[in-house]
């Protein structure tokens, strides 16, 4: 053990700093002098490698200033280091704040590179290999012992006996009565008898099984019912390769026999019938015929005997469609001994959206040749994924693997090749050289790092060398810096930033803070997400913008149904703590549309929360917070290559695509050319990257939106109409394809118009419009049109090329039968049958939301208010919907839909009576709610 002590002064500065190294540990000391100070603990794989970051530190701090003192300071073989002299300091800076303590320690970044390895190898066992029973077969040696299946080792011993007779062997597993004693099923002896018997036994032993096997294979003796388990004859058959006989049972279930629900193969197994099949083709055939997982560590072991490279891709569909983290483990584990280039698409996938993101990235790491070479082709093409594969391969550049991508460039397609040689390896990436120490760093870093509390070790996923650059200027943050960040991250509950992390919202660059925010995030969630490191989600609610917003919306989307329900809110705390635009129309557009309703009713809660803040109704705040992206007033915007410029603009379907010089519209922008400058092009499609990622989800929320305010027949005051509409940058291009009516102080409709491109306003005659005399805006309902109307407004809209966000002039207008105006219910859609999965998806498609549920939390109705009509339309179904176990509660019929006076409220096991009549219902709400009708009735039997 060996134990070393420094001192710093400067001014009236006085610290100190030890540092204890004990085998493979060591423990450092600091303060100030005088006092106990702080004392934090670092372990390490070996002696020499707590020794070797000993030393690192001793430099870095004897290169601030620190001096040392004691013993070892005389016994040092060199002279210590001289001191760094204290800056003079003005009077009127005397109380400048004093250098923070050290910072976090951090996991060792990889110190030796690794050579890269291109194999193409499956390293699955040599059993493995004998269940593809069609390959030439070598009988393995026999062990000296075999393991027993659970519960029956009397018949673990007995079956394999040598020398036992194939009816002998039968005659054992014929014993019903002891198989259902034990609990086994015979699924389970099957699969140990495939791995633990069959590769060891003799050929002969399988010629005398055969015809024994034969009169129980017939295709009408495999069971139909989903929870008789089949005869043991048939497993036996596909383990001693009666190819022909297995073949027929298989082709005889039917496409739609198993997948269904995710358990109809649980008790018949028919994966160990498939894998008996003749030949790789047929397998991987039927397999994808009948839609089977690879539920088992055992099917992927087959699975790969069988189809080795050629179909990898139905083993990641598989690991990712297991819900149980365990049970995913399990099977990649399985999959992970495939190492060749083919799987690291496949890798990257499961660790982008899968239970085991950890182990995916493991093997990436573990795999760097097969990983780079296997991911070039994935890198130039498009979407989430090639990012992924990018990123990787510009991280693997940096590292020092740039000569090793281009050697695999050689033999990849031209176009691919040209491709990474642009956006990897000619890349120029900028390099912003660190703070040399605190002094080096602006006043209000040093003010904020001072005032960093005790931190704890940072968790081994996450490396500041990882993580893209804090700048200020042309600086950078240090690495001891940045771990100070994470550090008081990790101390930051939501709404309740360190200073250091609101000094560093406050002075580093938005789109900055966001990138780093977000590879957190990332390396977090690629780790497993670990819920007791759950400050990772909360850092995109401190430091990230609208990229980090639009990013995080489809995850938090998707995690209820993930069993994350409270990640998801965590993800909506963060989205309003962003609180942008982009944020809170995110947050918005949950608070609409959801299917989880736990999620959904949190999402509304806090818009209401965040309208109630601001004084406004929960309309006013959607109104207000649809963000411009930056659009000039006619809803454009151009980015600039410096020789070019392009004009963004939507086209038809409200898609962005971008207008040269010229005039031709294209749907991407282009590479940038030698005439142009570098760095605006760079920035112009880093922007446009982000532009149509927003502009997508914008116009998708928007257009839903303002749909919705037809039905409901809202209504915007003049001035609202034009400041919050007409001249909103992004919203004139939705405005503009719709046709608008003006109506008086009494409601009634005045007029018809449109906003024309110069955002000018014009008749069904193509003639000005005006304003004048007009106290509200709406979207007129065509319902609220006469036919001649209509046919002018079609007219207009045709010759203009404009196709509308929603359905408007075209929308199916409906009434009520002669029958039904006396009646109080609509019940003409009673005889059709819808699954409920379709109904509930429908119902909420279409903008109702259901109702809370009887006293057995069955839904048996659905709502949608009117408010304009004061009235709330009620469907009923019949038999209702369990929550709980949506795929279980069959066909459901529409019992009767009806209107309640008022904005009504769900209520627990509801009952309704004294139902005004249809005729004194608002026709609008009427005709909507009867084409709701129509649509469900198109999705029944």
């Amino acid at each position: 053990m060996s134990r070393r002590e420094f001192q710093f002064r400067e001014g009236a500065s006085h610290k100190f700093w030890a540092i204890t190294v004990d085998g493979k540990q060591f423990t450092v000391e600091f303060g100030r002098a005088g006092t106990k100070g702080q004392a934090q603990t670092k372990k390490f794989a070996s002696e020499a490698a707590a020794q070797e970051a000993a030393d690192k530190l001793i430099a870095e701090k004897t290169k601030k200033g620190y001096a040392e003192v004691g013993a070892a300071a005389v016994k040092a073989a060199a002279p210590a280091p001289t001191p760094t002299p204290a800056k003079p300091k003005k009077k009127a800076k005397a109380t400048e704040p004093e250098a923070p303590p050290p910072a976090p320690s951090q996991p060792a970044a990889p110190t030796a590179a690794v050579t890269p390895v291109i194999t193409r190898a499956i390293e699955l066992d040599p059993e493995d290999w004998h269940r593809a029973t069609w390959r030439p077969r070598q009988p393995l040696p026999r062990p000296s012992s075999l393991p027993s299946v659970a519960g029956l080792p009397d018949l673990s011993r007995e079956l394999g006996r040598e020398g036992i007779s194939a009816k002998d062997f039968l005659a054992l597993l014929d014993d019903q009565e002891l198989v259902q004693k034990s609990g086994t099923a015979h699924t389970e002896i099957t699969s140990w008898i495939g791995r633990h018997l069959f590769p060891y036994l003799p050929d002969r032993f399988l010629k005398d099984l055969r015809p024994l096997l034969k009169p129980h294979l017939s295709p009408a003796q495999w069971p139909t019912d989903y929870y008789k388990r089949p005869a043991m004859a048939f497993f036996l058959a596909a383990l001693c390769g009666m190819h022909a006989e297995v073949l027929a049972v298989v082709v005889s279930l039917p496409d739609d026999r198993y997948g269904r629900q995710d358990w109809d193969d649980y008790y018949h197994m028919p994966q160990q019938m498939v894998f008996g099949l003749g030949d790789a083709k047929l397998v991987e055939h039927h397999m994808r015929r009948l839609k089977l997982r690879l539920r088992r560590p055992e099917h992927i072991r087959a699975w790969l005997a069988h189809t080795e490279l050629s179909c990898l891709d139905y083993v990641r569909d598989s690991i990712q469609q297991e819900t149980n983290k365990d049970e995913a483990r399990k099977t990649f584990e399985i999959f992970a001994l495939v190492k060749a280039p083919e799987a690291a698409p496949y890798m990257l996938e499961l660790k982008l959206s899968s239970k085991v993101p950890m182990l995916a990235r493991q093997w990436l790491d573990d795999n760097l040749g097969n990983s780079l070479a296997g991911l070039i082709p994935t890198a130039s093409g498009r979407g989430k994924l090639a990012e992924a594969a990018l990123d990787y391969l510009r991280d693997a550049k940096q590292r020092g693997y740039a000569d090793f991508i281009a050697e695999q460039l050689k033999s990849a397609a031209p176009e691919v090749a040209a491709k990474i040689r642009q956006d990897v390896l000619e890349r120029v990436e900028v390099v912003h050289e660190a703070f040399e120490d605190d002094y080096a760093a602006p006043a209000w870093l040093r003010t904020a790092l001072t005032s960093a509390g005790k931190a704890s070790a940072l968790p081994n996923w996450v490396r500041t060398t990882n993580l893209p650059a804090l700048t200020v200027g042309e600086r950078r943050l240090n690495d001891g810096q940045v771990g100070w960040v994470l550090a008081a991250l990790r101390q930051s509950p939501l709404g309740q930033p360190t200073p250091l992390v609101k000094a560093i919202n406050e002075h580093i660059d938005p789109a900055v803070r966001d990138a780093f925010a977000w590879k957190v995030f990332d390396l977090w969630m690629g780790e497993g997400a670990p819920p007791k490191e759950k400050w990772a989600l909360l850092a995109v609610g401190h430091l990230g913008g609208d990229a980090s917003a639009l990013k995080l919306t489809p995850l938090l989307r998707a995690w209820p149904g993930e069993n994350q329900h409270q990640r998801a809110v965590t993800g909506l705390e963060c989205l309003r703590t962003i609180g942008s635009d982009t944020a809170l129309m995110q947050l918005n557009g949950i608070a609409q549309k959801l299917k989880f309703q736990g999620l959904k009713k949190k999402a509304q809660e806090f818009m209401e929360a965040i309208a109630t803040d601001r004084g406004m109704s929960r309309t006013q705040l959607e109104d207000r917070i649809v963000p411009d992206l930056d659009l000039d007033e006619r809803g454009t915007r151009v980015f600039d290559f410096g020789s070019r410029q392009f004009t963004v603009v939507l086209d038809g379907d409200l898609k962005p695509v971008v207008r040269d010089e010229s005039g031709k519209l294209k749907s991407d922008l282009p590479k940038p050319g030698a005439k142009d400058d570098a760095d605006k092009a760079n920035a112009a499609l880093a922007d446009w990257k982000i532009l149509k990622k927003q502009l997508r989800e914008v116009i998708k929320v928007q257009a839903y939106r303002l749909e919705q305010t037809m039905i409901t027949s809202r209504r915007w005051n003049i001035q609202e109409f034009e400041q919050l509409l007409v001249h909103h940058p992004l919203m004139i291009n939705l405005v503009r394809r719709l046709v608008w009516g003006g109506y008086d102080k009494k409601g009634k409709l005045v007029r018809t118009f449109r906003v024309t491109e110069e955002q000018e306003y014009a008749d069904a005659k193509d003639e000005r419009a005006t304003l004048d005399g007009l106290a509200t805006a709406g979207i007129v309902h065509p319902l609220h049109l006469s036919e001649d109307e209509r046919t002018a407004w079609g007219q207009v809209f045709g010759d203009y090329e404009i196709i509308p966000p929603f359905p408007q002039l075209g929308r199916p207008v409906f009434a009520l039968e002669p029958d039904e105006m006396k009646a109080s219910e609509i019940t003409r859609f009673g005889q059709v049958k819808i699954p409920a999965p379709a109904l509930m998806g429908t119902m909420e498609k279409l903008g109702w939301t259901r109702g809370s549920g009887d006293d057995h939390g069955v839904i048996v109705e659905f709502l949608k208010q009117f408010p304009a009509a004061d009235a709330t339309a009620i469907l009923e179904n019949e038999d209702g919907i369990m929550l709980g176990g949506m795929d279980y509660s069959g066909d459901q019929k529409i019992k009767r839909c009806f209107f309640l006076k008022g904005m009504y409220t769900p209520v627990s096991y509801p009952y309704h009576k004294n139902l005004p009549p249809l005729k004194d219902i608002d026709p609008l709400a009427i005709s909507e709610v009867l084409a709701d009708l129509h649509t469900l009735a198109s999705k029944g039997k």
